[in-house]
């Protein structure tokens, strides 16, 4: 019987420990965009209308998939998918000072891509706090191939979205 409880013991420690030795794929990408949320400079979407109506020069890009952006798109957002991310805004502007507003549905990918962007020395790239989403959710427009648009009450269906 002792044996047994030895076992027992090692096993159900083998199995708490494991709970932190071997994280899913899926958690450690759940980190991972934390992490990158955390170091990077954002932009909250009421500040982003305002700059939207100023005459401050900047780029506006959505790294979402192409099927997203035709869903809808900020006015005037070029479209560079997250993959292309790099050799996209190269062949944009090859200035380090440029500024960059980035935008994905919920902010994972284009945090992702922000990073990406200081790696190779853009210095003033934001992206925008909550993204795609957040940006409706407060009321402002968006475009596709039917024109300027805006969505009433988004997000009523899902959860983790305030009203």
């Amino acid at each position: 019987m002792k044996k047994l409880s030895t076992l027992t013991i090692t096993i159900f420690f083998f199995l708490y420990l494991s709970n932190f030795v071997f994280a899913s794929p899926k958690e450690e990408l759940d980190e991972l965009v934390k992490e990158t949320k955390s170091s990077i400079s954002h932009i909250s979407p009421s500040d982003l209308s305002k700059k939207m109506k100023s005459d401050e020069k900047f780029y506006l890009i959505d790294v979402r998939t192409k099927a997203e952006y035709d869903a809808g798109h900020l006015a005037g957002a070029k479209w560079i998918p997250r993959g292309k991310i790099e050799w996209g805004v190269t062949s944009l502007t090859d200035d380090p000072d440029a500024e960059m507003i980035l935008y994905c549905r919920s902010g994972g990918r284009s945090s992702l891509s922000v990073q990406s962007l200081e790696k190779l020395g853009y210095k003033n790239i934001k992206d925008i706090d909550g993204g795609f989403k957040a940006w409706v959710s407060e009321g402002n427009t968006f475009y596709n191939a039917h024109g300027e648009n805006k969505i009433v009450n988004y997000g009523a269906s899902e959860p983790g979205i305030k009203k």
